[in-house]
């Protein structure tokens, strides 16, 4: 199920809707913290966020500390 919301995450990010796909990533972690925690996509799609994201919120800059991902 986390890969579901993984996938979404991904394809809102990629549509230019970083809300819902903020949402899709927080969901993704509380069906299944480990496999969100470690999986390619969510780096990619958390990174691109970062970069997108001028003023770095900090609900996305949460994310990114606890993925243990450098935005």
């Amino acid at each position: 199920m986390g890969h579901h919301w993984i996938d979404l995450a991904r394809g809102f990010q990629l549509h230019g809707d970083r809300a819902r796909s903020l949402q899709a990533l927080q969901l993704a972690r509380q069906v299944s913290p480990q496999q969100t925690r470690y999986h390619p996509h969510i780096r990619e799609t958390v990174i691109t966020l970062a970069e997108q994201d001028r003023r770095r919120s900090e609900t996305l800059a949460g994310f990114a500390r606890w993925a243990n991902i450098k935005i």
